[in-house]
């Protein structure tokens, strides 16, 4: 009966090790080598209230998503979309015009897709990565995307279907 258990945790063990081998060496430097460096974006000490703007994200569930985005959060009016970076009391915002696509990455935490969004900022393009709001009592990412359509953004958005994915 002893050796059955002690059988067990050994491969129990194994198993967690392996596993953190792989993500450790070969799925971490994946998610890491797509990211976009946006160290040289000028942000501005926070002076105004975000409490009167749109929250588009959330923060992943026991930080399981530090690994991949950023955890900052990102608001929205009807003319800026805004990156808050809440620990250096920063932020950064573009026009709604400077956007150019929305859409899905191939990862997810926490059973969610992350999203991205892409701009064109000093003839580079640059993007944003984020968990987005879909939930019931907080749609801001949805009401971000039907502001953006109704007032004919030329943005280019993917739209998963069953059968899997157009480009709309």
């Amino acid at each position: 009966m002893e050796i059955n258990k002690l059988f067990v945790f050994l491969f129990i063990t194994t198993v967690y090790f392996v596993f953190f081998i792989i993500f450790k060496y070969f799925y971490l430097p994946i998610l890491k080598a797509q990211r976009v460096d946006n160290s040289d974006l000028e942000y501005v000490k926070v002076d105004i209230d975000f409490n009167k703007k749109t929250k588009i994200s959330k923060k992943s569930l026991f930080g399981i998503g530090k690994f991949v985005i950023d955890e900052n959060e990102y608001y929205f009016d009807e003319f800026f979309f805004y990156e808050l970076i809440k620990k250096e009391k920063k932020y950064y915002k573009i026009k709604h015009s400077s956007i150019i696509e929305i859409s899905k990455t191939n990862f997810f935490v926490n059973n969610e897709f992350i999203w991205k969004i892409r701009f064109k900022e000093n003839e580079k393009i640059r993007e944003f990565k984020f968990l987005p709001t879909k939930k019931i009592f907080n749609n801001g990412f949805i009401r971000f995307k039907k502001y953006l359509k109704k007032n004919n953004y030329n943005i280019k958005q993917t739209i998963f279907t069953l059968v899997g994915f157009r480009i709309k």
